[in-house]
């Protein structure tokens, strides 16, 4: 099947589960280096679709992409976002990152970041990995208030 069909289906089927919520939208698409297809949600009354921390959004997106599956045997990588939600959580999660990273190299003491999704710990694992030395990253907790703990290291 090609890949335009493919994402024209995934986009049908945003559309299809989430007017089953009572909530009319569009969906634009766009091509993304990083997340390979984006689906921007459009529409009103879509702050409800993002949920806490992104979990209904996250969860939307898991929904669709095992109804792609099903229906078209495999799919290329995708994300589904709404105002460019994210974006700004990434941006977000950088900076509390950051933060903490300073605050654990200034103090010498081990930093706890709020609780977070398993998706978004990775992310904050895999940030101070590439982007910062001197600190070491883990995760404490039982879900869902698993959190990271950033560790300076001597």
């Amino acid at each position: 099947m090609d890949q335009q069909v493919i994402f024209d289906v995934i986009a049908d089927l945003i559309i299809e589960v989430v007017s089953h919520m009572g909530i009319t939208i569009r969906v634009e698409q766009e091509e993304s280096l990083q997340y390979g297809h984006i689906f921007n949600i459009i529409g009103s009354d879509t702050y409800s679709l993002i949920g806490r921390q992104g979990s209904h959004l996250h969860a939307l997106t898991t929904l669709v992409r095992i109804l792609a599956v099903k229906k078209c045997g495999s799919v290329p990588p995708f994300l589904i976002d709404i105002d460019d939600y994210y974006r700004k959580r990434q941006w977000y999660i950088k900076d509390i990152v950051r933060k903490g990273i300073q605050e654990a190299q200034r103090t010498g003491q081990p930093v706890s970041l709020e609780p977070m999704p398993h998706y978004e710990r990775r992310m904050v694992h895999t940030l101070s990995q590439e982007q910062f030395s001197g600190v070491t990253t883990s995760s404490n907790g039982r879900e869902p208030y698993r959190y990271v703990i950033i560790t300076p290291t001597v």
